[in-house]
């Protein structure tokens, strides 16, 4: 049992990396009305921004895809293993992050979805989401 929930779980991950790229335009875009401002400089990230945040709770498998309104900019991250994540090298502006995960104990195939809205990502600085709550 254990060899076909691997495979499974991979295919799956492939699957969402593959529908988030190829359906970002038809996403819904929340208004700008909640920006995330970034909390400060912490670190050397130069010319370009970050953005950290921790997904709880922890989830079994998860993507994180970063991407900015006109489309020029988008990323595609896996958190760690305790719901982590750090993503460097974001240009100036404002983001959405789509979250696609797979809560602990859930089937490999049971995926669920939530966005975090208007993160603005401010150059040298590092934009700290703190805890996201997944529903």
């Amino acid at each position: 049992m254990k060899t076909t929930i691997l495979p499974r779980l991979f295919t799956m991950l492939f699957a969402s990396a593959i529908f988030f790229g190829c359906s970002k335009e038809q996403l819904p875009v929340n208004s700008k009305s909640n920006e995330t401002i970034s909390s400060g400089k912490m670190g050397p990230v130069y010319n370009a921004g970050v953005i950290t945040g921790l997904l709880s709770p922890a989830p079994a498998a998860a993507e994180i895809k970063v991407y900015n309104d006109d489309g020029s900019f988008s990323i595609a991250i896996t958190p760690s293993p305790d719901g982590r994540f750090w993503i460097d090298n974001i240009p100036e502006g404002l983001y959405h992050l789509y979250i696609s995960y797979i809560p602990g104990g859930s089937p490999a195939d049971y995926y669920f979805y939530f966005k975090v809205p208007n993160v603005k990502v401010i150059q040298g600085n590092v934009t700290d989401l703190g805890k996201i709550i997944l529903p």
